[in-house]
């Protein structure tokens, strides 16, 4: 029998656009906005995203935990749909402000609202994804749940697809101006995407146990090589992804020179995202994690070497290589959260914890790290090939580099990434006995909503 109905699946994968809208955003341009509209250096930028990712490591496990501990009348996870989301946008907005300061002062403000936006990010981002294995106790309806998620998410590429033309609408030729109007108009729509999700979903699955700390979870996961296999994964591959991200619109506007196809590249991608994203729950029934994770990272060292050599010289490559990534991009996004819903049954049925939040606040993490790294990467990559900020004329050898950063990077990541994948042991076999042996093990008791 199902728990969950097709209203409230619906409502959860709006609930991801509230956190995904902002992420696609800093991912495309943040780097962009940093050098060529707030007029920070590559290595300042590339500094910047490397510290505040060590506030970063102490602030997810304490969200994670403070969130297990989260007891209300509408459960532990959702409250933060409800209280999180206008502080979080607030943040935003600060973050794409150009504040009419010296060098110093932009430095000093740009670290700080970076650091209280992603501490918001966190606190939202981790109750948003720990909500999925608290709604049901059967595995088969999860998938259902993470795939109509990332399905919504993808919805949050428009984001990205629509910031050239908004900025420049919004700020009437004013690149500063129509970034920080732009990201009014997106905060106030993840408020009420978020409140909808709030309103319509529901934690049934109850944790029959004392509340974890800290120094317990950290035992856990020290005998728990499953999961530091899996996020050994995510912080390797992420960073190839996120390398790719921050340096495409430099790539557009000075390797291709069409920044006007920034928009539409960006609606591929994001079209064929939600088509690759909606078949994961269908495609996780005959091909295993391992095995399509694998797959992805030949693929996109084949793309990404394509691209090195024949994009510049017709744009239908260009073309066909954004629709197979966004295709590869889309099923690896939606099986490692899959999968995230297999370790935490695992860790529960291994070691006798259950602790969503936990887990997400760890996953959360080294998507920001790889984010951190990869973002970190792209402004010291730019910094060595003599990148000018503003909008100047780079040099030949400037735009070469761009050119050879966006592709010896990510094959190299990739070729780690799928090593490193090839590690993970859960067979799907090994995850029925898992759950199987959890059902039996908890009861099937609603909590109050």
């Amino acid at each position: 029998m199902k728990e969950v109905s097709k209203k409230e699946q619906l409502s959860y994968g709006l609930g991801g656009i509230g956190a995904s809208a902002y992420q696609v955003l800093v991912m495309a341009y943040m780097t962009y906005f940093y050098t060529d509209v707030f007029g920070l250096s590559g290595a300042v930028v590339g500094t910047l995203m490397l510290v505040t990712r060590f506030w970063d490591g102490i602030n997810d496990p304490i969200m994670g935990v403070l969130v297990d501990r989260t007891q209300s009348r509408w459960g532990r996870f959702r409250p933060y749909l409800l209280f999180v989301p206008p502080f979080l946008a607030l943040s935003f907005v600060l973050l794409f402000t150009t504040p009419n300061f010296g060098p110093t002062g932009k430095i000093v403000y740009a670290y700080v609202t970076y650091i209280i936006y992603v501490s918001l990010y966190t606190l939202y981002d981790i109750p948003s994804n720990a909500l999925a294995p608290a709604m049901s106790h059967d595995r088969e309806e999860r998938k259902g749940l993470i795939a109509t998620l990332r399905t919504m998410t993808g919805l949050a590429a428009l984001v990205a697809v629509a910031a050239l033309p908004a900025v420049g609408a919004l700020g009437g030729g004013h690149e500063a101006k129509g970034f920080q109007y732009y990201a009014i108009v997106i905060g106030v729509v993840c408020i009420a995407v978020s409140w909808i999700a709030f309103k319509n979903t529901k934690e049934r699955v109850k944790v029959n146990q004392e509340r974890i700390t800290i120094k317990e979870y950290v035992h856990v996961l020290k005998n728990s090589k499953v999961f530091m296999v899996f996020l050994l994964f995510i912080i390797v591959s992420g960073i190839g992804a996120n390398v790719q991200s921050g340096l495409n619109i430099h790539y557009m506007k000075h390797y291709i020179q069409r920044m006007d196809l920034v928009p539409l590249m960006t609606l591929i991608g994001l079209l064929t995202y939600m088509i690759s994203a909606s078949m994961a729950a269908w495609l996780s029934k005959r091909v295993s994690t391992k095995r399509l994770l694998v797959i992805t990272g030949i693929v996109t060292i084949i793309l990404v070497t394509v691209r090195y050599f024949f994009a510049k010289q017709s744009l239908l490559i260009l073309f066909a290589v954004t629709v197979a990534g966004g295709l590869m991009g889309g099923l690896a996004v939606v099986f490692v959260f899959m999968a995230s819903n297999d370790i935490i049954d695992y860790i529960e049925w291994k070691h006798g914890r259950r602790s969503e939040s936990m887990v997400f606040s760890l996953l959360v993490f080294t998507q920001k790290l790889s984010m951190a790294l990869g973002g970190a990467l792209v402004g010291f990559t730019l910094a060595y090939i003599n990148y000018k900020s503003g909008d100047v004329v780079q040099t030949a050898q400037t735009v070469e580099g761009i050119n050879l950063g966006m592709a010896a990077l990510p094959i190299v990541l990739s070729v780690i990434s799928i090593v490193i994948i090839s590690l993970y042991p859960l067979s799907e076999s090994k995850l029925k006995t898992i759950e199987k042996a959890l059902k039996e093990k908890n009861e099937v008791e609603p909590t109050a909503s």
